[in-house]
């Protein structure tokens, strides 16, 4: 059995750790609120869940940008720690960051921002993960390929030694730009080397034969 070659196991926060779909539909439903725009239909609550706040609040108020600078600056405002509590951690993370822990780094590569210390801290989750790279440490958020080499930088490891566990196309397109290897979360529908229904999954990934190439090498 040719051992697994994994360095370094990365998570996309919302979606994979948490379910926050509820939360990030609260927070921007209320800010469109505060500024004369519609409630988010399904297809606007899945952009936001993936991108960054900034490419959210374009987003919304792209059809209206005299409202945009209103919105934006209003965003910057909100105190996002009550939509906290519309969250839940999803289920056997605590479990499995457990079993990773001790024989691999853990990391996050998120498109959140200012909110991502203080989740982490609300849900006793701080000081858990070896790096936590967001939306406010890059130029570009996710899917620019920044987030990720700065994780193969700071653990000096090869692209193709990292896992990266995601929910989203954005997701995918950052393991098949950098070349690691990509599991999607409770999605068969993306390209990925490994689908998880459940993050217990993770485990027979760490016990299995490894004859698998990085997405984007083919």
């Amino acid at each position: 059995m040719q051992k697994h070659p994994i360095k370094l196991v990365a998570f996309d926060c919302d979606g994979v750790l948490f379910d926050s779909k509820m939360a990030n539909k609260a927070f921007y439903n209320h800010i469109c609120e505060q500024n004369q725009r519609r409630p988010l239909s399904d297809k606007d609550i899945d952009y936001v869940h993936a991108h960054a706040v900034n490419e959210a609040i374009d987003y919304l108020f792209k059809e209206t940008p005299e409202l945009l600078y209103k919105a934006s600056a209003y965003a910057k405002q909100v105190d996002y720690t009550p939509f906290f509590s519309y969250m839940k951690i999803e289920p056997f993370l605590i479990e499995i960051l457990n079993f990773l822990k001790p024989m691999i780094p853990i990391a996050v590569l998120t498109n959140r921002t200012t909110t991502m210390n203080a989740l982490l801290q609300t849900f006793e989750l701080d000081g858990i993960f070896d790096m936590v790279v967001t939306a406010m440490d890059v130029k570009i958020p996710k899917p620019d390929p920044e987030g990720m080499k700065i994780l193969i930088k700071k653990f000096d490891i090869l692209p193709h030694e990292i896992l990266y566990i995601g929910d989203s196309v954005i997701d995918q397109q950052v393991a098949a730009t950098t070349g690691v290897f990509f599991a999607a979360y409770q999605d068969i529908n993306m390209k990925a080397h490994f689908y998880l229904d459940n993050l217990k999954d993770i485990k027979p990934i760490f016990s299995q034969p490894w004859a698998l190439t990085p997405l984007g090498a083919e």
